[in-house]
């Protein structure tokens, strides 16, 4: 029998199911990054993000810089409605960090505060209780990290 890369994922899954159902699936998530507002300014030293999602259901919104990965934990898979940053959340931390829902007929909860052991990533839970999707916009803010 040759050995094929082909063999070797078909090995894998078959060897390896546990491992793929913990993961997501690449289809129920949406990672994009937020488009730089009028007044972007990575030098400021406070910054803001309007983040807009359609969420079906339940989704997991995860911020690390500049990228922001939506996944569906139940329901079909978000999609970015718009969002946009005056700066992206610093990688090497930053204070004061603040979480506002804005706009949606479900929950908006703050999950995981961005700090050192998180590589400062923001984990925001939307909960949307009726049938179909609905948009959904919060607000994150922070200032510069005191030295």
């Amino acid at each position: 029998m040759r050995f094929t890369a082909r063999t070797a994922v078909v090995a894998l899954v078959l060897c390896c199911p546990v491992a793929a159902q913990n993961q997501p699936a690449k289809d129920d998530s949406t990672t994009f990054t937020p488009k730089q507002s009028k007044d972007f300014d990575p030098a400021r030293k406070e910054g803001s993000c309007i983040i807009r999602v359609r969420v079906d259901e339940q989704a997991n919104v995860y911020i690390q810089g500049d990228v922001v990965t939506a996944t569906a934990v139940k329901g079909k898979p978000p999609s970015d409605e718009g969002s946009e940053c005056n700066q992206y959340p610093p990688a090497n931390g930053f204070s004061a960090f603040k979480l506002k829902g804005v706009d949606g007929r479900g929950s908006v909860q703050l999950i995981e505060e961005p700090d050192p052991d998180n590589h400062f990533r923001i984990w925001v839970q939307i909960r949307d209780p009726k049938p179909g999707a609905e948009g959904y916009t919060f607000r994150i803010s922070w200032a510069e990290r005191a030295e």
